[in-house]
């Protein structure tokens, strides 16, 4: 398949997946929590889920407050939710081995995002003056964030003409670059203006 010719084993295939991490979730939580509040959070992020992921550990939610986050992305598939996983699982290829490092970089972004977003929405204030979520609402809030920055966008998601078999052909690869260009503007839209004082 083209993704075992282009992407399986990949190094920059891993690395551009990270790129969501500076271009779509930092931009969006800070134009909801303020820049400095995405920043630590994402830098307390880092701190809280590194370890585990390049220990192999991959369960980062055991034994921390983090726990019911976890396995809230987990019920939902959200944690093993890789580009991987969708082409790949109903051929049951062999490939971890291979394909180890952009799934390691895909959990690593989703991580991210849902702590991030959970501890940012704990807080609340920032440009828009939010209101404090409690834990279950913070939890609703990561799990919508990880689903709407990280997830690639399958076909029962995308638009009703797109989900015929003619729109699948016709545009399903075409829909990942276009949802993408439109959330990345969008996020980069609400920076502005916010940082304008017009959000």
């Amino acid at each position: 398949t083209s993704f075992s010719m282009f992407l399986l084993g990949s190094v920059s295939s891993a690395v551009v997946n990270l790129t969501v991490l500076p271009m779509l979730v930092f931009p969006t939580l800070g134009a909801r929590f303020g820049t400095p509040a995405a920043i630590a959070a994402m830098g307390a992020a880092t701190t809280s889920i590194g370890k585990s992921i390049r220990s192999e550990n991959i369960n980062w939610g055991e034994g921390t407050k983090y726990e019911a986050l976890y396995n809230l992305l987990d019920r939902h598939g959200q944690l093993q939710h890789t580009l991987q996983r969708e082409i790949l699982e109903g051929a049951k290829v062999a490939t971890t081995e291979y394909s180890g490092k952009k799934s390691k970089a895909e959990r690593y972004s989703r991580s991210m995002t849902a702590v991030a977003s959970y501890e940012l929405a704990l807080k609340g204030g920032g440009p828009l003056n939010l209101n404090k979520m409690s834990k279950p609402e913070a939890m609703q809030y990561a799990l919508k964030s990880v689903k709407d920055m990280n997830t690639s966008g399958t076909a029962v998601t995308a638009a009703p003409i797109m989900q015929g078999d003619m729109g699948r052909v016709f545009f399903t690869f075409k829909g990942f670059n276009m949802n993408a260009t439109y959330v990345i503007g969008k996020a980069w839209n609400d920076v502005v203006r916010a940082l304008e004082g017009s959000y």
